[in-house]
């Protein structure tokens, strides 16, 4: 389980660099405090810039992805490439609740750097889990992540995920989209309302896709998306 938050040195800067295993002496923490500087300059980072709906490099005024069309706007903080993938994986699988918040720092620090992103938003809402999912890992990881953020008032109760779906990794976007089909679904109103929906991982976009459409279906004015990591191998 998650360590109580402490204010002493100790817990907030880790005397060890996650990725390289090196001491970190004082002088080369980095703006995250889990990783060294060198680590940090090291992270995988979007090299052109991407279309504002789906997150691929093209043109965003000549959007032609289908899934994305009820998004206004999606923003992602790394490309899903390693460390990140192996980071994720091992948080969300093997309970390392150390990488989860160094991955929660990165998230916070991304709303600290976009309050354009945020002032006109009513809730953020994280992509919810199976209860059986729930139950097996201890923690929602999209919940964990936002955790920290002051930016928005987290709605995690909105969204229920109503039934178990098959592991999606390894199926493409027709497959994707017809695992997902009916399976999440809302717990109250949300007319009028501007929502930024948070997951950790974009790869064909079909969770944020089904989601969307259900919000705006239901009268939500504004969808917008960020996540952590968007894979480009999909674009």
């Amino acid at each position: 389980s998650d360590y109580p938050e402490k204010k002493t040195l100790l817990f907030d800067i880790p005397k060890w660099c996650i990725q390289c295993k090196r001491f970190i002496h004082r002088e080369l923490v980095s703006p995250n405090g889990f990783l060294c500087v060198k680590c940090y300059e090291r992270l995988p980072k979007f090299s052109d810039s991407q279309c504002l709906k789906c997150g691929g490099y093209h043109d965003p005024v000549n959007c032609n992805e289908e899934w994305s069309q009820n998004i206004s706007d999606l923003s992602a903080i790394f490309p899903y490439e390693n460390p990140l993938q192996n980071w994720i994986s091992s948080f969300k699988y093997s309970r390392n609740i150390r990488l989860g918040r160094m991955l929660r720092n990165f998230v916070t620090d991304w709303f600290k750097s976009n309050p354009g992103k945020t002032k006109n938003i009513d809730w953020i809402v994280p992509v919810p889990i199976h209860y059986t999912a729930l139950r097996k890992r201890g923690f929602n990881q999209t919940s964990f992540l936002i955790a920290k953020q002051k930016e928005l008032k987290e709605k995690g109760s909105l969204l229920i995920k109503n039934k178990k779906t098959e592991q999606l990794a390894g199926k493409n976007k027709a497959e994707r989209k017809g695992v997902l089909k009916g399976v999440f679904s809302l717990k109250r109103d949300v007319i009028g309302k501007k929502i930024l929906l948070f997951d950790d991982v974009c790869t064909t976009g079909q969770t944020l896709s089904e989601i969307s459409r259900m919000l705006k279906k239901a009268g939500a004015s504004r969808v917008d998306c960020l996540v952590l990591c968007r894979s480009l191998n999909f674009c």
